[in-house]
């Protein structure tokens, strides 16, 4: 039990891995990490599959159903208890990219103003004026602050938290249940 988990987060992940064994998962677990992804989930369950065929079996001089074993259903939880845990890792990679584009460009113009305009930040590490480099970090133009202080916030979002998009990407699992308490989420908002 992690020491930031709410009691009705733990109760989430409680009944997710009861309803799973109530459903035919014998197999389950909790805080399950994943090979390709960089987060865990809340609760993992497994269902063994299996396939009856219908073969001659030589001892008997008759058909008969074998049961083969095959690949199973493998089932992912993500249990949310609160509304802002669910909304930073429901962000969507694509609308950040897009931002993260546009700030760019503003970024690149304040900097092409900010050579023009401040020449103190200049470092004087080159023999051409148009190959000089600027020390942009030691700026205190707000906008510009502001700009990069959005670039770095939308990095981590990007970055840490797409964890619904990636278990989709990823094709994770099988099934993906949001456990989450009632009234927590519209349906129209659901990933």
């Amino acid at each position: 039990m992690s020491a930031s988990e709410s009691a009705a987060h733990l109760e989430l992940k409680r009944l997710a891995l009861i309803w799973a064994q109530a459903n035919g998962y014998p197999i389950t677990a909790r805080e399950v990490s994943l090979p390709n992804l960089r987060f865990r989930l809340d609760a993992a369950a497994y269902r063994p599959g299996a396939t009856r065929l219908l073969r001659f079996d030589t001892r008997r001089g008759s058909h008969r159903h074998f049961t083969v074993p095959t690949v199973g259903l493998c089932t992912l939880f993500e249990c949310k208890a609160s509304r802002a845990d669910l909304v930073r890792d429901c962000r969507n990679s694509a609308k950040l990219m897009e931002r993260m584009k546009e700030l760019t460009l503003l970024r690149l113009e304040l900097e092409y103003h900010l050579k023009l305009n401040c020449p103190s930040l200049m470092k004087g590490d080159s023999l051409w004026p148009e190959y000089e480099t600027a020390a942009f970090e030691r700026s205190d133009h707000p906008p510009y602050q502001k700009v990069v202080k959005a670039l770095a916030t939308l990095s981590r979002q990007l970055h840490g938290q797409t964890k619904m998009e990636n278990l989709f990407r990823w094709n994770a699992a099988n099934l993906h249940y949001l456990v989450t308490e009632p009234g927590l989420i519209a349906d129209h908002e659901i990933p």
